[in-house]
């Protein structure tokens, strides 16, 4: 049998859905890999900084693990089944960005490769890939680099992540992906304080 090139996946108390899949739930987040911990902390702190109360979501992280030879092809993510969060004033769902981590190991005695690329191609789903392939641009990721997908991105564009180049000094890089998600939790308003008799 061939290599498994991509094994995933996920943390929290949601399995995270894609296409026709949904990963394995592997547990609760306070059972998860520090990589993973670290990862969903400091996406809460930035949270803010994209109009995102963190107070009001259900994060869960979902964990793609890739050797050398893995690569993931041209996608947009559908962001009806996550990435929602409850307004606390409207009441109204709306879209959360989508945080993406990337972690590298680099190969024995390559310390300089601690990168993948993340490519971007324009055009919207309608758009065959032909005509994408030649309206893409190769954004370097370096080891916790974040990669926030906001705003009309899943709409307005396709990513990816090629295979790593095919030369010696590139054998044995490995790549972790960690995607963090978010799911809306009903609003609940504060109970009101009764009246002093």
């Amino acid at each position: 049998l061939p290599p498994v090139r991509r094994r995933q996946c996920t943390w929290g108390t949601t399995a995270y859905a894609f296409g026709n899949q949904v990963s394995e739930l592997a547990g609760p987040m306070d059972a998860a890999p520090d990589i993973v911990q670290r990862a969903v902390a400091e996406t809460i702190r930035v949270a803010p900084q994209f109009n995102v109360d963190p107070a009001g979501i259900e994060w869960f992280a979902h964990v793609n693990f890739y050797d050398t030879g893995a690569s993931l092809q041209a996608h947009q993510d559908d962001e009806t089944i996550h990435g929602t969060r409850v307004n606390p004033v409207t009441q109204e769902t709306v879209p959360c960005p989508i945080f993406s981590w990337t972690f590298i190991q680099p190969p024995p005695g390559h310390p300089e490769l601690d990168y993948r690329y993340f490519v971007v191609q324009q055009g919207p789903g309608d758009v065959k890939a032909p005509e994408r392939a030649a309206r893409t641009w190769p954004v370097p990721l370096r080891s916790g680099d974040l990669a926030v997908m906001d705003g009309t991105f899943q709409a307005d564009v396709w990513h990816g992540v090629p295979s790593a180049p095919t030369a010696a000094k590139w054998a044995g890089q490995l790549r972790i992906n960690v995607t963090v998600r978010a799911l809306a939790r009903p609003y609940e308003p504060a109970t009101p304080e009764p009246p002093e008799p």
